[in-house]
């Protein structure tokens, strides 16, 4: 992986490492909100001197640290080099694309030709957000923009979030700030100037996302969700006028602002609008959709009723807590083939250095191990991988790694032991959470009529290599379609059809939510996951 290398001079002001290289224009990977625990913004000191922020203790030498804990030296320089991993790519790999059920038209009714003007659509995950510009008249897609959510210099999953906001009275607000005012209305008015849209020709603003999302762009603190018994200050429709959510400087906007219904705290409106345009709510043959995702959300159609969960499996699908682990963006491994002694990378933004590996390409890993006799069942390398690739593994400071341009590369992205176990306790998550769910209803897997994957993960999943590890257990590669951005598709339809907001109100309240931690079943089924299929 390859790094930067910066000098400072000493200073007498005491500034974290993150801001002194954000001045530079390189924004580092805070995600854990900089409270040292994520190892995303870490940093190589090469030679002078560098300050403990909380200790004030003076430390010197060639050694890697977290940048969030450290400031320049006040008597000595300092020469850092930053690895490319640790920078936030200026380009997401969020997706905007989706599909929408044809049987959906069914019983709503279109507003075309019925309402003039513009409206504008958004999924706003908790990493990416895609905002889309839609003709009223004829549902006609006129622009789509993506980022990242600005959010993430605060933390990179949502239980992060809502404990600052337990903490600190001011950080709602500053939340809401981030994604409203620094995410969102940029990307609005470029999507307004590359369609040459007047703001004041816009009549609503629809905006889907999971509950936590939701409670921070109406500027609600979503403190209560994240203690027990987990519940939201509201899930129901919330109306926003867009100064309420843009700011003064917008008071005479007459815009709606709609924050489309959720189920719970940790079922959003995300899920329950992939749910409705999917299919799954009027199917009449057990079917589920899955969002895989930091929280793996599921809504199951029983053939006699709705039920979703919610299962935690943490921030490994997105790279976090990995050694060479990084978000979707350029220069992400974004799929890998091992096979005959060799490795074929497949990169985002083409023909460019590797500089980390993102989730997708995880499970072709795991995948490649099960089916070559790589890994073993607990996710150990194997004395077979360890022979027939030489070239690309090695003893490392914790246990065997893999690394994927090979042993004698000093910048290679790599896979070790530990970030194998961390990744099938994700993979058993979500696994646990299906089984649980089918178990409770007495539904076989071979019974579900389709099982929808959700989201930007499921959409660059290879779905062979999801089933070859055990994600879905018992699911045949038949049954599974990816079915993209379904938030962003809901917020569409609310835009399209007449009755669909009223429709997902009506549909969110007769969801029954299993809580996992009270299933009895649940803890047996994730250990039981833990293990790869080998």
């Amino acid at each position: 992986m390859k790094s930067s290398i910066y000098k400072f001079d000493p200073t007498d002001r005491m500034r974290r490492l993150t801001e002194v290289f954000s001045e530079l224009s390189v924004n580092l990977d805070t995600r854990c909100a900089e409270i040292g625990k994520c190892g995303g913004c870490s940093v190589d000191l090469l030679e002078g001197e560098l300050v403990n922020i909380h200790t004030g203790e003076t430390v010197s030498g060639k050694q890697r640290l977290f940048a969030c804990l450290f400031s320049l030296s006040p008597t000595s320089s300092a020469t850092i080099s930053v690895p490319e991993k640790s920078v936030i790519s200026k380009k997401t790999n969020a997706v905007s694309k989706f599909k929408i059920s044809s049987d959906l038209t069914q019983g709503f009714t279109d507003r075309t030709g019925n309402k003039k003007g513009y409206s504008i659509a958004i999924d706003v995950g908790t990493t990416t957000v895609a905002v889309m510009l839609v003709k009223i008249e004829n549902a006609e897609v006129l622009s789509t923009k993506t980022d990242f959510n600005m959010q993430i210099k605060y933390g990179d999953n949502v239980l992060t979030r809502i404990k600052h906001c337990q903490t600190d009275k001011a950080m709602t607000q500053k939340l809401k700030h981030a994604i409203m005012c620094e995410t969102l209305l940029p990307l609005i008015m470029k999507a307004l100037g590359e369609s040459s849209v007047e703001l004041s020709e816009i009549e609503e603003v629809v905006i889907s996302g999971n509950t936590t999302m939701q409670h921070l762009c109406a500027g609600v603190n979503p403190q209560t969700i994240g203690v027990a018994p987990f519940t939201p200050v509201f899930t129901e429709v919330k109306r926003l006028s867009f100064m309420e959510a843009f700011g003064e400087d917008f008071e005479s906007c007459n815009i709606d602002v709609l924050l489309l219904p959720s189920v719970s705290a940790y079922l959003g409106a995300d899920v329950l609008a992939g749910a409705l345009v999917s299919g799954v709510v009027e199917s009449v043959k057990p079917t589920i959709i899955v969002d895989v995702g930091t929280n793996g959300e599921m809504i199951l159609n029983t053939g006699c009723g709705l039920v979703g969960c919610s299962t935690a499996a943490g921030p490994a699908f997105e790279g976090a807590g990995l050694s060479s682990g990084t978000r979707a963006a350029d220069g992400a491994v974004s799929h890998m083939y091992i096979s005959g002694g060799s490795v074929t990378l497949d990169i985002i933004g083409g023909d460019i250095d590797a500089v980390g590996i993102c989730g997708t390409a995880y499970f072709d890993f795991l995948a490649n191990g099960v089916h070559g006799g790589l890994l073993s069942s607990t996710g150990r390398f194997t004395h077979k991988f360890m022979d027939e690739y030489a070239e690309y593994v090695r003893e490392g400071d914790s246990g065997m790694e893999f690394c994927l341009l090979g042993i004698s590369n000093e910048y290679s992205p790599k896979i070790t032991e530990g970030d194998v176990a961390s990744l099938l306790q994700a993979k058993a998550a979500v696994a646990a959470g299906l089984e649980t769910m089918l178990n409770r209803y007495n539904i076989d897997a071979s019974d579900l009529d389709k099982v929808y994957l959700a989201g930007g993960f499921g959409m660059y999943l290879n779905v062979e290599s999801a089933l070859a590890c055990g994600l879905l257990p018992e699911v045949m590669l038949e049954q599974v379609e990816l079915v993209g951005n379904t938030s962003l598709a809901g917020a569409y339809v609310a835009i399209d059809k007449a009755e669909a907001v009223d429709y997902l109100s009506s549909i969110a309240t007769k969801i029954e939510v299993v809580e996992l931690n009270l299933d009895e079943d649940f803890e047996d089924f994730y250990i039981d996951n833990m293990m790869l299929p080998c």
